[in-house]
């Protein structure tokens, strides 16, 4: 696991102390302070609320690799990523093809 590099360069980027950290993401100084000395997470939960806040995924931090999973790609991402609970999409068209075909005519 890379969690103690990754951490302390992205804390640096983006200018957080150990402190600011832990009261942005509600996760404990003494935590973080483990982590960054090279302590295993005992939870993914922190990690992944850490992630977040630092704006990149889960998989980036504990290993500093970019994930394979395509973003634009919905058939790529896991279902949970996606949805918790019940979705309802209604999708309408705004302007019919023939109306619009008929505009570009004139």
């Amino acid at each position: 696991m890379q969690l103690r590099k990754t951490l302390k360069i992205l804390m640096q980027k983006k200018g957080l102390t150990i402190k600011r950290l832990s009261i942005e993401t509600g996760i404990s100084e003494s935590t973080i302070k483990t982590w960054l000395g090279g302590s295993n997470p005992r939870s993914m939960r922190d990690v992944l609320k850490v992630a977040k806040h630092l704006e990149t995924t889960l998989e980036y931090l504990l290993f500093e690799e970019d994930s394979k999973l395509d973003p634009n790609n919905f058939n790529s991402l896991p279902l949970e990523e996606l949805f918790h609970g019940w979705l309802r999409v209604k999708i309408e068209r705004a302007v019919t093809i023939k109306k619009k075909r008929d505009e570009e005519k004139n």
